[in-house]
């Protein structure tokens, strides 16, 4: 089998789970819907600086994507379905 049907087949797998999945939903104790969207942004602008770093394809876009949540996590927010 090519290596492109392989990593078609490997992308189409991954849609299909993540379509199944529940969006998880931040959380922590005491937080305000304001300092929601501020740590939110502060955490997405941090992400979209540090992209370079992350480089290319589908890794970056899941690396980009931990970064976003260890910022979070940081910042004392937790994730529940």
């Amino acid at each position: 089998m090519q290596q492109w049907v392989r990593w078609f087949l490997l992308f189409v797998s991954f849609l299909g789970l993540g379509a199944c999945a529940k969006p998880a939903v931040w959380t922590k104790p005491g937080y305000t819907e304001e300092a929601w969207r501020a740590d939110r942004y502060t955490c997405e602008r941090d992400m979209r600086m540090s992209a370079g770093s992350f480089g290319g394809g589908v890794i970056a876009d899941v690396r980009a994507q931990q970064f976003f949540e260890r910022c979070l996590q940081a910042k004392g927010y937790y994730r529940v379905q």
